[in-house]
């Protein structure tokens, strides 16, 4: 993981942040429709961020109860902040990743609790246990016993039930028992080698069914999920597209999405598109999350947080005027975390060299220096890391800080097409390695930029003839070897 220390000016932003979220109906400014300068899209998620860390302090103080929002969001969004770069103060996310786990995890074991408003499963579970695919919150043992509390609170028709309208189970986060079966099989890792896996798998099986059986609720949430879930379960490029397609056609005229149709564009909506699309293999989404991106930084409040508009079950009865401060932070940090995933941070040349330094000792990289020039720049990287795309992904957008870069070797079967896709932007390389790796002809067309290179090992790979051929008409120089 790359880590990030010191605040900086930030404490400017924290005593600005700890002014707002009062629940006051503020409006945001209108969208402008301009694409932003990469320095006022910096500007947003550093006063984002700025006002989450401020405003878990203050909940914290004056609550001292860890929540969906404040708590668990506050661990997701800081930690991928902090793994892509951007100013996190190391001690104060360590301090709130074991806060929110003190108080939440513990209850992860405990047995089902028969009492009328007592016996809902745990969203925050959902969440830590779905976080934890991208950074490394809970153990495998953690995630094992989320595993067993979704198990032991589901229904026997396979999905769990949302609390009643008049209590405290409002949309977005208890929206349906649709969107609560796709957060439990988004968090629910199969568990296998014991003698409970096989009652394990069956329980996931009568989940699934149920999904494929009932009536979508069409809400923008429930088709994100729907597209996370088909990624993780390794659905074919074509059937992603599609479902992708499906969330860009409700992109609204300003730029954001809106949790269901009859609401206007939020936060809360427009960072969960924003999330679910950084998954996706680049397609013909750009202009789409640029769109959405002008959206966030147009209509930020000044104090860091986003509004949002309080939303209730459409059968609640007697609706009592609301706390805002969860839905504005849960909208917050969703904005907050879709920035963070979709736009790569501004970093100096020096910067950019010392975290991809340190990503490279995360997974096993060396590296190889000039010894005869001046500065010793990196010349070679070899990563001996099985890396995922993920992985590669936020290599790749270091390396280019090494401008005399010339080879990398990279040796693992789980770098795919869209982990090739990463390496197009490696126009220093001379050669480079992908051994025994998942890429077919599709993934190796992505390296026809790659101007200077000369030579490229496949070895183990999926690649045909007719796709090096392809790209040799492009880099007749090239030598490969299969």
């Amino acid at each position: 993981m790359v880590i990030r220390q010191g605040v900086t000016a930030a404490f400017v932003l924290l005593v600005l942040a700890a002014q707002g979220a009062s629940g006051e109906e503020l409006k945001p400014q209108a969208p402008s429709g301009l694409s932003p300068a990469p320095e006022k899209v910096q500007q947003t998620i550093d006063r984002a961020l700025g006002f989450m860390v401020s405003d878990v302090a203050k909940w914290r103080s004056q609550r001292g109860c860890a929540t969906c929002h404040h708590g668990v969001m506050t661990v997701w969004a800081l930690s991928e902040a902090k793994l892509r770069g951007y100013t996190v103060d190391a001690e104060t996310l360590a301090d709130n990743v074991k806060w929110t786990k003190d108080l939440l995890v513990g209850q992860f074991s405990k047995p089902r609790d028969p009492r009328p408003g007592y016996n809902y499963v745990s969203m925050p579970g959902m969440y830590l246990a779905t976080m934890s695919d991208t950074v490394p919150v809970l153990s495998r043992d953690e995630i094992r016993r989320v595993a067993v509390h979704l198990e032991g609170h589901q229904e026997p028709n396979g999905v769990w039930n949302v609390p009643p309208p008049d209590g405290n189970g409002s949309p977005p986060t208890f929206e349906s028992q649709e969107t609560l079966t796709l957060w439990a099989l988004l968090g629910w890792e199969p568990r296998t080698g014991s003698a409970e896996a096989d009652a394990n798998r069956a329980a996931r099986q009568r989940a699934v069914a149920w999904l494929e059986q009932a009536k979508p609720t069409d809400t923008n949430q429930s088709l994100v999920l729907r597209l996370r879930l088909a990624v993780r379960e390794g659905e074919s490029p074509e059937r992603l597209k599609a479902r992708a397609d499906q969330l860009l056609e409700r992109q609204n005229k300003d730029g954001g999405w809106s949790q269901v149709s009859d609401m206007p564009s939020d936060a809360y909506a427009t960072g969960q598109v924003l999330w679910a699309l950084s998954f996706v293999p680049a397609g013909n989404q750009q202009e789409a999350i640029e769109r959405a991106v002008s959206f966030l930084v147009d209509t930020q409040r000044e104090t860091g947080e986003w509004h949002m508009t309080a939303r209730s079950h459409p059968d609640a009865k007697n609706e009592k005027p609301r706390f805002m401060m969860p839905i504005t932070y849960f909208g917050s940090a969703w904005a907050t975390l879709g920035l963070v995933r979709q736009v790569p941070v501004v970093r100096d040349g020096a910067t950019m060299q010392r975290l991809a330094l340190l990503t490279l000792r995360g997974i096993s990289g060396i590296h190889t220096v000039d010894e005869n020039a001046p500065d010793k720049p990196v010349v070679s990287i070899s990563v001996r890391y099985e890396v995922d795309d993920e992985q590669l992904e936020t290599l790749a957008r270091l390396l280019p800080a090494f401008e005399q870069l010339r080879s990398l070797e990279l040796k693992s079967p789980h770098i795919t097409d869209a982990g090739a896709a990463q390496l197009a932007g490696l126009s220093q390389l001379h050669r480079l390695t992908i051994a025994d790796a998942a890429i077919t002809d599709e993934g190796l067309a992505q390296l026809k930029n790659l101007a200077n290179l000369e030579e490229l090992n496949l070895k183990g790979t999926k690649v045909t003839d007719a796709g090096i051929a392809d790209l040799c008409k492009v880099l007749p120089k090239l030598k490969v070897e299969r």
